[in-house]
């Protein structure tokens, strides 16, 4: 879907969908595994950009489990202007994380807890309220 597919190794290349409804390529990518396919995580994330993408569900199912090892990404993604990924990759993603990750991400979280997007506000204070507890 994006222009990144150039810059890959062609092993994964190949495997990048070419529409939001690829989802054969998505999973083909995915099966891949971590960590032969660490040079595709930027651009399974931007499958998040909105999760009513059909190859969203897989993405953020893959992301969620392989926790610190997509951490840098996920602090990208947090640190950006892009509100609706925010607020997908909060949603589909951070949300599913073990506590203690969360825990790691927490100064970010409260910061985005005081977003202006009431959606990245609200979901950001729903996921420090998970560690909380």
């Amino acid at each position: 879907m994006n222009a990144t597919d150039n810059e890959l190794p062609p092993k994964l290349a190949r495997f990048i969908p070419r529409e939001k409804d690829d989802i054969r390529r998505a999973q083909q990518l995915i099966n891949v595994g971590y960590p032969d396919n660490i040079a595709a995580l930027p651009e399974i994330f931007t499958w998040l950009k909105d999760a009513n993408w059909p190859i969203a569900r897989p993405a953020a199912e893959y992301l969620s489990r392989m926790s610190w090892a997509v951490l840098p990404h996920v602090r990208s993604i947090l640190q950006s202007d892009d509100t609706m990924w925010i607020y997908w990759v909060l949603s589909l993603v951070v949300r599913e994380f073990p506590k203690d990750l969360v825990a790691e991400l927490s100064p970010l979280l409260r910061r985005l807890a005081e977003s202006p997007s009431e959606a990245v506000s609200g979901r950001a204070r729903e996921i420090l309220a998970l560690v909380a507890d």
